[in-house]
């Protein structure tokens, strides 16, 4: 019949609507969650509708990795909160710092694998966001110098990239003699 009737809240004690809004918001244990990570994070969602904060989270500006994590910050506060209600529901029990704890542990996890090179992690949130705005790669550098070819020979110099698989891409190489006359050169970009 296409009736949608919206039922009665399983997170609060109020026993008001669930509404996406007021499920994934206005609960208290949801507030205090959104609270939690958007401070930490610097970011501000007084008087902001469901649709605002994510828009707000994506949209903070950051570096690289921090803004990667950051944009799926409010996914995973959202699927906590998902199953909290769901195992509420079904007659279980899961408080704010399970809650806290679960998203905390998936974000943690998640900078593993999107950043295996990082090597301490920090656990806590205002850590993370810490670390990962600050975040600096070591960079190597090595001297590399020149060796002429045999007498009567030519030296073959290249290099390429690619960025992405497939992607744009391109390479370039040169050709000198025993005393370092450019003989013949080439550079090409691939998009």
């Amino acid at each position: 019949m296409n009736i949608q009737i919206v039922s009665k809240c399983w997170c609060c004690h109020e026993s008001k609507h669930e509404t996406m809004t007021h499920l994934f918001l206005a609960t208290s244990i949801a507030n205090r969650l959104w609270k939690h990570f958007a401070t930490c994070a610097g970011i501000n969602i007084e008087g902001m509708h469901l649709q605002q904060v994510i828009t707000t989270w994506w949209t903070k500006n950051a570096n690289i990795k921090l803004m990667a994590i950051q944009r799926v910050v409010p996914e995973m506060i959202m699927w906590a909160l998902w199953k909290r209600r769901n195992t509420i529901k079904h007659g279980g029990k899961y408080s704010y710092n399970q809650t806290k704890e679960n998203i905390r542990v998936q974000i943690h996890l998640l900078i593993k694998v999107k950043y295996p090179w990082i090597q301490k992690i920090p656990t806590e949130w205002k850590n993370i966001v810490k670390c990962l705005s600050e975040y600096k790669p070591k960079l190597h550098a090595m001297s590399i110098r020149w060796v002429p070819p045999l007498r009567n020979k030519v030296k073959v110099n290249m290099d390429g990239a690619c960025r992405g698989n497939p992607g744009k891409s391109a390479y370039g190489f040169c050709i000198k003699d025993e005393f370092g006359n450019l003989i013949y050169h080439r550079e090409k970009i691939l998009v």
